[in-house]
């Protein structure tokens, strides 16, 4: 991924946005490259996305914050080129321009019972207002439902041979994905004969407290990062979401309670089926299951803090793993 220069990043907004004399300080957060960008009557958000990201998937992004913001829902809004575009590309990467909103920001695993359940209305609001968005997106079941414990087996040894024994991470590194292979191996034949009959609907994709603003109020003032919107089984982002505020949830453990009532509360919006209750937890795990996320940042890149993440989430697959049936009866049962 390239990286701006503060001399770039003035250049790119004097030639695309007529911004001048302003004052450029790097944001640290996200997996985007984020600067603020100050002038004497506004301030913006600058983003420079990974190579990984098309211009197309961005200006999808413009349009979702567009037709939410009709909706009442709070987004964004877009600082539009000299050419009226909403992004641009500098050196094969998109880049973007959004007006800057005041707030709080606040980190995984640290909400209220109030904040967990605005954090469910958010969503079941979002997913409801996106019920009429025009666009071209397809689901990949296979993706989402299968497990295919070769290829994962595949991706974790690999992993690992790029690992030193000398490393002072290995150890864990090991255990966790060699966790992570049992788990899978006994989950292959898993039933999923109804799995096809679980809600898919189009959602943010990356739903969650850190696309966050909060007021001084601890009330949610705005929801960000929208470029990840498309189709999928709408429980995924349920739990996940759930997952990533509640403060019982810091060591991996779920509070099934605390899960219930944000169930119920997204409901409110947005109807849920037996089978989505029934196979929420088992999308979860499955998705947690054949990803080496945050292990391979730290073996490629040093990356230390994505191995905690990483970590946290190897915790959570064996709490679902041994927690399934329980979990899926009670959602049953109580939503």
């Amino acid at each position: 991924m390239n990286k701006l220069s503060i001399d770039e990043i003035k250049s790119i907004i004097k030639e695309n946005y007529n911004i001048d004399n302003a004052y450029i300080t790097k944001i640290n957060r996200g997996n985007a490259d984020i600067y603020l960008i100050e002038t004497k009557n506004n301030k913006f958000v600058l983003k420079y996305y990974q190579s990984s990201y098309i211009k197309e998937e961005i200006d999808n992004e413009f349009n979702v914050i567009n037709h939410l913001n009709k909706k009442g829902i709070k987004v964004p809004k877009y600082l539009l080129t000299n050419d009226n575009e909403p992004s641009l590309i500098y050196k094969n990467q998109v880049l973007i321009m959004q007006y800057f909103i005041e707030g709080i920001i606040k980190e995984k695993n640290q909400g209220s019972e109030n904040e967990i359940i605005e954090s469910a209305k958010y969503l079941g609001k979002i997913i409801k207002a996106l019920e009429d968005f025009n666009n071209n997106d397809s689901f990949d079941e296979a993706e989402w439902y299968k497990l295919n414990p070769e290829i994962a087996q595949n991706k974790i040894e690999e992993l690992l041979n790029k690992l030193p024994d000398s490393d002072e991470n290995a150890e864990i590194i090991k255990t966790d994905l060699n966790k992570k292979l049992d788990i899978i191996n006994k989950m292959k034949d898993f039933d999923i004969k109804n799995i096809d009959k679980v809600s898919v609907k189009y959602t943010h994709g990356d739903y969650g407290v850190m696309q966050f603003i909060y007021d001084d109020n601890n009330k949610i003032k705005a929801i960000l990062d929208f470029a990840t919107a498309t189709y999928m089984p709408i429980v995924w982002e349920i739990i996940r979401s759930y997952s990533h505020i509640d403060k019982e949830c810091i060591d991996g453990n779920l509070n099934i309670d605390n899960l219930i009532k944000y169930i119920n509360e997204f409901k409110k919006y947005v109807p849920l089926n037996k089978y989505d209750l029934e196979y929420m937890p088992y999308i979860y795990l499955n998705q947690l299951l054949k990803s080496t996320f945050g292990y391979k940042s730290y073996v490629l890149y040093n990356n230390l803090d994505l191995l905690k993440v990483g970590i946290l989430r190897t915790k959570i697959v064996v709490y679902l793993y041994e927690n399934l049936k329980e979990i899926s009866n009670r959602l049953i049962e109580e939503c």
